[in-house]
C-alpha cells in the first residue's frame, strides 16, 4: 500500500510516497475475510475461500512486483519503506523516520495532533491482533496448538523476504496518555450510566414538546432522540463501551414509547378528556409498529449504540 503524502515547499507540485507492507499471510486472511462478510451482498454465487485466497494472492503478487519493478523510477528521497508492524509497535518514532527521509518538516503541532489520535485509539485491535492473542491463550491452554503457524500462500511468500518481515519488529512502545487519568475515565463511565436516565428524560420532554408545538405526532424525531442520547452519554463518558452503548438503546426505547403514548393523549385524544385505557394502548401501538415509523426507531437504536459504545476518536487533529 502506498499513501501520497502531498508536496514539500522545496519540491511544490512533487508528489511523496509511503510504502506500507505487512506480512503477507495476515494481508490475505484479512481479505478474504473481509470479502466473506460482504458477500451478503453479492448478486451473484460468491467464489470458496480457497478461490478467493488465489484470487487475492495473484493480486497482490502483482500489484507488489509492479510497485518494486517501477519504484527506480520515483526520484530519491520521494518514497519511504514502511513495516505495518513497526507502526504498530511504535508509531511515532516510524512517522519519524519517514518525515525525516521525505524531507517534511516535523512540526510541534503535528506531534501533538498525532499524540491525541494515537491515544484515541489506544485501545483498538485488528482482527490479526485478537487472532494471535486467541491462538496464545489456546497454546497455553493446549500444547499441541501451533500459534502463527499459519503461512502465507506461496505466490506472496517472497515478500516475507523482500520487505523484510522475517525479523523482528521495533520494540513496542507506549503512545503518550492524554488527558484523563485511566481512574478518573472510570468513574466518568459509571457517571455516564447514572445520568443517561436523565440525558434520556429531557431529550424525551424536547422531542414532546416539539410534537405539541407542532401539532404533529414527529415520530421521525426518535433517530435524532437516539443520536443525542448515544451522544450525550459519549460526550459524559469520554469513551464509550459495550454496556454504554446498551444501556443507551434501553434509554432509546424507553424514550420511544413513553414518547409515544404522550404524543397519542395530547394530540391525538386532546379533544376527548378521558379515553379508554384500550384505546390509547391500541393507538400508540398501531403508530409504533407502522412501516413509517419502524425505520426511524431502527436508525435511532443503532446511532445510540454506535455512539455510546465507540472508543476511539476521529482524524488526528480534529
Amino acid at each position: 500500500m502506498c499513501w501520497k503524502v502531498g508536496s514539500t515547499p522545496d519540491s511544490p507540485g512533487a508528489v511523496k510516497f509511503i510504502h506500507v507492507s505487512r506480512a503477507p499471510a495476515d494481508v490475505v486472511r484479512s481479505n478474504v475475510s473481509m470479502l466473506q462478510r460482504m458477500s451478503m451482498y453479492n448478486l451473484q454465487h460468491g467464489l470458496s475461500e480457497d478461490e478467493l485466497r488465489r484470487v487475492i494472492a495473484d493480486e497482490y503478487d502483482r500489484t507488489e512486483r509492479k510497485f518494486l519493478a517501477e519504484r527506480a523510477g520515483v526520484p530519491e528521497g520521494s518514497l519511504a519503506m514502511m513495516r505495518y508492524e513497526d507502526l504498530i509497535a511504535d508509531p511515532m518514532a516510524e512517522l519519524k523516520r519517514v518525515y525525516d527521509e521525505l524531507g517534511i518538516e516535523w512540526t510541534a503541532q503535528f506531534e501533538t495532533a498525532a499524540i491525541r489520535y494515537l491515544d484515541s485509539v489506544r485501545d483498538y485491535r485488528s482482527t490479526a491482533e485478537k487472532r494471535r492473542t486467541a491462538q496464545s491463550k489456546e497454546s497455553a491452554a493446549h500444547t499441541s496448538a501451533k500459534p502463527g503457524a499459519e503461512t502465507a500462500p506461496p505466490r506472496v511468500a517472497w515478500m516475507i523476504e523482500s520487505f523484510g518481515h522475517s525479523h523482528p519488529a521495533r520494540p513496542k512502545v507506549e503512545t503518550p496518555r492524554v488527558g484523563l487519568a485511566p481512574e478518573i475515565m472510570a468513574k466518568r463511565a459509571r457517571l455516564a450510566m447514572w445520568l443517561l436516565p436523565i440525558v434520556a428524560i429531557v431529550v424525551g420532554l424536547l422531542w414532546l414538546g416539539t410534537a405539541i408545538l407542532l401539532d404533529n405526532r414527529s415520530d421521525w424525531l426518535i433517530w435524532l432522540a437516539g443520536t443525542l442520547i448515544g451522544l450525550g452519554s459519549l460526550k459524559i463518558a469520554r469513551i464509550g463501551s459495550i454496556r454504554l452503548g446498551v444501556l443507551a438503546v434501553v434509554a432509546t426505547l424507553c424514550v420511544h414509547v413513553g414518547v409515544g403514548f404522550s404524543t397519542t393523549r395530547l394530540i391525538y385524544y386532546k379533544n376527548n378528556p378521558a379515553p379508554t385505557w384500550f384505546d390509547m394502548h391500541d393507538a400508540t401501538l398501531k403508530e409504533l409498529r407502522s412501516d413509517a415509523t419502524l425505520p426511524w426507531l431502527i436508525f435511532a437504536l443503532l446511532a445510540a449504540y454506535r455512539l455510546a459504545s465507540r472508543r476511539s476518536g476521529g482524524v488526528p487533529g480534529k
